[in-house]
This record gives structure tokens, C-alpha cells and sequence, in this order.
């Protein structure tokens, strides 16, 4: 398509289905952030295969991840400032948002170098209070074995003193 404004020719591409003429940064198009995020995701089960077991957190991770990334690339590219100086302020707080709510699911997933270490910590510390019950019933049975058996006593007959000849109720018997 062309137009003429004064002497100057403007065109613009056609915009057929599935174009990208409208993206800039990418980072509020799932077709663009999705397959980052994937790979994101991937890389995080492979470098840390004990969090599969939260595929929600690292999804949100992996998505935060690669917006992040998209905007920082698009501030990289296109600068701070637009072309009329002005601070693309939209951007920088995006970017600030997706940034600190990453580190935040990162220290919570134990991916940040003091969140892992308190981690590990707290599993060195499960493991060494960790009971093993086996070892336990068999320490008992060892201390049964060693005691004495108690003393035998007649099963029919009760020792002195155990039954209460007096009647307390008030009644007659």
C-alpha cells in the first residue's frame, strides 16, 4: 500500500496472517515469548532436575524469564529514550517488574547463591535429625533381650492388698 503525503511516497509491508509487523519487543506476544519461555523452562529441569516436581513455579519463571530478556534486549536495541528524547518509561517498568518478580520465584526455588545454600543447609540438617526406625526397633529389641525376664506370679491369684473389701458406695452387697 502507498500514500502520497506532499512529494514523499510512504509504504508499508502487507499484513497477512501470522505477521509481526506490529511487534517491537516481543514481550507481550506469546508467540514470541512462549518458545523462549520453553526453552527456559527446559534448561532449569536440566540444570536443576529436583524442581520438576514444581513444573507451575518454573513455568512462571521460565515466562518472567523470557520477558525480561525480550525488553531488555528491545531497551538494549532501541535505547532508553524515544526518538523524541523522551524516557520510555512503559518499558524500564516492565522490565524492573519481570526482573524483580524473577529473583523473587528464583530465591523461593532456591536459584539465587544464598537461597541455594540455605537449601542445601536445611536438607543437610533434615538428614542428620532423620530417624531410621528400623535402626530403632532394633535397638529396642537388643534392650528387651538383655533385660530379665519379670518375676512369675500366680495368674489366679492377686497379690495382697488388690481387692477392696470395704464398700465404699454405701450400699449393701
Amino acid at each position: 500500500m502507498s500514500r502520497r503525503a506532499g512529494d514523499a511516497a510512504y509504504t508499508w509491508p502487507s499484513a497477512g496472517a501470522g505477521n509481526t509487523i506490529a511487534v517491537k519487543s516481543g514481550a507481550y506476544s506469546p508467540r514470541v515469548v512462549e518458545p523462549l519461555a520453553v526453552a527456559i523452562f527446559g534448561e532449569l529441569v536440566e540444570a536443576r532436575p529436583d524442581l520438576a516436581g514444581y513444573p507451575g513455579d518454573l513455568a512462571a519463571l521460565a515466562r518472567l524469564e523470557a520477558r525480561a530478556a525480550l525488553l531488555d534486549r528491545d531497551l538494549a536495541d532501541r535505547g532508553l529514550s524515544d526518538k523524541r528524547g523522551k524516557l520510555r518509561e512503559s518499558a524500564l517498568r516492565e522490565w524492573r517488574a519481570c526482573e524483580r518478580q524473577a529473583a523473587e520465584l528464583r530465591r523461593e526455588l532456591g536459584l539465587s547463591p544464598r537461597s541455594e545454600a540455605a537449601l542445601r543447609r536445611d536438607q543437610v540438617a533434615t538428614m542428620a535429625t532423620a530417624v531410621d526406625l528400623d535402626a530403632v526397633r532394633e535397638a529396642g529389641r537388643r534392650t528387651a533381650a538383655r533385660r530379665s525376664p519379670p518375676p512369675a506370679h500366680d495368674a489366679g491369684a492377686l497379690p495382697a492388698g488388690a481387692v477392696d473389701t470395704d464398700d465404699d458406695r454405701g450400699g449393701s452387697t
